[in-house]
């Protein structure tokens, strides 16, 4: 659901941006790069403090409103803000994913499921553009970035209802 929904930011935002009238597409690419690596370099400790599974429902949250954001583009700078909160949301949650999984694997399968780990992504990175595209047409950029927020929405909530222990505690 994560790279599903990550895909509509990588296919669509530079079109939408265009047909908004904002002509700076690249400045949106540069902050949410710029928050993610922010994040990565300063967050890690963040992550070992509360948890792996504690930080991956919130992060898929917080990317959702970042996608979900993008449907104000040309209004109030939200394209930026929009930037900046998905930034920080993947920022978070693609290493705590990564790192969970092979956390969770025993050693001698780790290959195995970091392969299958990165055969989903992949999967959702490639089945994304086609079925977003779809939606957009249907409805519209705007339209579809929210429904690519619910998208990852969906995830967080998903991972609340499956991992017994995601409550938010923060270790000493």
């Amino acid at each position: 659901m994560f790279a599903f929904a990550l895909s509509s930011r990588l296919s669509f935002v530079a079109p939408y941006v265009y047909q908004e009238g904002v002509q700076r597409a690249g400045w949106y690419f540069a902050i949410y790069s710029l928050m993610a690596v922010g994040v990565r370099l300063v967050g890690g400790q963040v992550m070992d403090r509360i948890g792996l599974n504690r930080a991956i429902a919130p992060s898929l949250a917080v990317l959702a409103v970042g996608l979900a954001l993008l449907a104000g583009t040309g209004r109030f700078g939200l394209l930026d803000v929009a930037a900046v909160i998905g930034g920080i949301g993947h920022g978070y949650l693609y290493p705590a994913l990564s790192a969970l999984v092979i956390a969770r694997t025993p050693r001698a399968s780790t290959g195995r499921s970091s392969s299958i780990y990165s055969s989903l992504y992949d999967l959702g990175a490639m089945a994304g553009p086609y079925l977003l595209g779809v939606v957009a047409v249907t409805i519209g950029y705007g339209q579809m970035f929210i429904v690519s927020g619910s998208i990852a929405l969906a995830g967080a909530i998903f991972f609340v209802i499956a991992e017994p222990d995601t409550r938010l505690r923060v270790r000493n």
